[in-house]
């Protein structure tokens, strides 16, 4: 008995037929057995049948995907990225804060000339509403205190000798950072130093004056050089918004 041989096989990739075999032997595509008419062929597949097949076993490879491990490395970056630059932001807006206080602190309040209404000099009563100031000295220095406690001024020591009473019935706080500046000869204000604690053992800083009373001090102010000479104590009243001025003599 005799078996008949099965259909031939054509290639629906390169169109090959007489083929055995499921797959193409020249380009890997798969075969079907014709059940149309010779000459016309099945529909081919959508697309480039090239890059739809491989060869025998072998399928498409998947489309890469991207771990979802570096999603959230990229967004973390990307958030620590932004806290970086507004941290950076803030500090720069807190430093022109700072540096507009340390200039105004520098400048002081410097009342115009017209409105002093009352000046001395040297050992000189002066006084105001409430309040009498009498400078007792003025000198200047490189360094203040002794072995222990000395500091050096970074332009020039101003050291001022002074006694004020308080001539209201009520007892008055004076900062003499506040209400006692000097103003140089170059036009600036200057505000007491704050770092002579230790140097100065009558250093007048925060005081509460009795009614009557008369409390005296040293004022130390740290000075560029060109601010010493012509300079004046300018004084504020502890009851009112009078000022006076008195001169140093250096």
């Amino acid at each position: 008995m005799t078996t008949a041989a099965p259909p031939a096989r054509t290639c629906s990739n390169c169109n090959a037929g007489g083929l055995s075999s499921p797959h193409c032997p020249t380009c890997g595509g798969p075969t079907f057995t014709p059940s149309v008419p010779a000459g016309i062929h099945a529909a081919q597949p959508v697309g480039n049948p090239q890059a739809s097949y491989g060869p025998p076993g072998q399928g498409v490879p998947p489309p890469k995907k991207t771990a979802t491990w570096v999603k959230v490395l990229v967004i973390v970056g990307g958030l620590f990225l932004t806290m970086i630059v507004g941290c950076v932001a803030l500090l720069g807006t807190a430093a022109n804060e700072i540096d507009k206080e340390l200039k105004e602190e520098s400048s002081g309040d410097v009342s115009d000339a017209s409105e002093i209404k009352t000046r001395a000099g040297v050992n000189q009563p002066l006084s105001l509403e409430g309040t009498t100031y009498q400078v007792l000295s003025a000198q200047t220095a490189q360094s203040v205190g002794d072995q222990f406690s000395r500091e050096t001024a970074n332009g020039t020591f101003v050291i001022v000798k002074i006694a004020l009473t308080n001539q209201k019935n009520e007892p008055a706080t004076i900062l003499a950072s506040e209400a006692l500046r000097l103003v140089g000869g170059n036009g600036s204000a200057y505000s007491t130093s704050d770092e002579l604690l230790m140097a100065v053992e009558d250093e007048l800083v925060l005081e509460e004056i009795q009614p009557g009373l008369r409390e005296q001090g040293t004022l130390v102010y740290d000075v560029p050089p060109a601010a010493v000479a012509g300079a004046e104590l300018q004084v504020e009243d502890l009851f009112s918004d009078d000022k006076g001025r008195i001169k140093l003599g250096l």
